[in-house]
């Protein structure tokens, strides 16, 4: 992008209005994702119950922010007339991305395998590959707002500092509570994503794609867990 320096927001080249908001839009996005942690923790204690069965208090919330960022992110579209091209979410630039994504995916491959081999995981279940299919679009919506609502936004108010990465990785992390083992492969695999989206030119599709190979890979190998059965079989 050729205004990708003032996109990320170099010192001083923000009023004092549009600082605010950057940091507003970030805190009001770990607020959604607080909210959810926290009602998903006491709904998976039997602390609270949702009105149907098969359907928590933490999904009901969450439709309710999806519709509220929608609206939000509506909004930004209608003023920018068109979707911003910082967002990372069209397909310019995206080659600049591709080579460090591909090594990244290349040796979360690798290490992935290995430890689905020694805690005999394989061969991968069938619906690995229906889930392959479908999780890079989950991918995108993670990153998009982990990279864009949340990420770039400290940037543009805080300017390029070296806690804004740890930062990033650890709101990643945050945010697959309360699971040990991906939690620790979420902060790193978000650290290096976030190195990715802040260094080279914010294209959002090599790591959605990572994300949802690797991801997929994690659930199977690392957790044991069938993310698909569960949504289609086991009331997830």
């Amino acid at each position: 992008m050729a205004d990708s320096a003032i996109s990320w927001g170099q010192s001083g080249i923000l009023s004092m209005a549009d600082s605010r908001k950057a940091v507003a839009v970030a805190a009001a996005l770990v607020v959604t994702a607080c909210g959810h942690i926290v009602l998903e923790l006491l709904s998976l204690h039997g602390w609270i119950a949702g009105p149907v069965r098969g359907v928590g208090v933490h999904h009901l919330f969450s439709a309710v922010a999806v519709a509220g960022w929608a609206v939000f992110l509506g909004t930004e579209v209608r003023r920018a007339h068109g979707v911003p091209a910082e967002w990372g979410i069209g397909l310019h630039g995206w080659m600049s991305s591709a080579g460090p994504v591909l090594w990244l995916m290349a040796a979360g491959t690798v290490l992935l395998l290995a430890y689905g081999w020694i805690a005999g995981r394989l061969p991968l279940r069938a619906t690995f590959w229906m889930t392959l299919v479908l999780y890079p679009f989950w991918g995108l919506a993670q990153q998009f707002a982990l990279q864009v609502l949340f990420h770039r936004n400290i940037r543009l108010a805080f300017g390029a500092r070296a806690w804004t990465i740890p930062m990033t990785g650890t709101v990643f992390a945050l945010a697959h509570l309360p699971q040990g083992r991906l939690m620790l492969l979420t902060f790193v695999v978000g650290l290096l994503f976030s190195w990715i989206w802040a260094s080279r030119d914010g294209s959002l599709w090599p790591i959605a794609i990572a994300h949802g190979w690797l991801g997929a890979l994690a659930y199977y190998l690392v957790l044991g867990r069938d993310p698909l059965g569960e949504l289609l079989f086991g009331g997830v």
